[in-house]
């Protein structure tokens, strides 16, 4: 009778727990939305530096203006880019226990690919693809 009890509670635990398994990729793959990297003050400082740039003539005090918003939208850009990094990270290393696959998501997926690029030898992007065909074709 203890034999068949054990088996029938590890039996409910296991069931119960797949079946949390599968409404958490239902809720992930229903949520797959392309993930907001940049903040919205990071855009508010392109778009002032976009303005900026618009106008035709610049004063002294307008340059140097523009020079130090270029600063602070090239750190704002970067600290949003590495919070998107860690995010991933931390997400891959909660649910799946796994460095190696937050590193690789990082390097396939979205724009961080776009760096790697030249690095691989095939590539998704039609785009890329047209490219690469066209420069071999140029270079025989």
């Amino acid at each position: 009778m203890k034999n068949t009890e054990n088996v029938q509670t590890l039996s409910s635990e296991l069931e119960i727990t797949i079946t949390n398994s599968l409404e958490q990729d239902k809720a992930f793959k229903t949520s797959n939305k392309k993930p907001k990297i940049i903040t919205e003050q990071t855009q508010e400082l392109i778009f002032t530096c976009t303005e900026l740039l618009s106008k035709r003539e610049k004063s002294k005090e307008m340059r140097h203006e523009l020079k130090e918003l270029y600063k602070k939208t090239n750190g704002a850009i970067g600290q949003d880019h590495e919070r998107h990094r860690r995010i991933i990270i931390e997400r891959n290393m909660e649910k799946y226990k796994s460095s190696k696959r937050a590193l690789k998501e990082l390097s396939t997926h979205g724009s961080n690919a776009r760096g790697n690029e030249k690095q691989r030898r095939y590539s998704k992007a039609r785009n890329s693809f047209l490219l690469r065909a066209l420069q071999k074709n140029i270079s025989r």
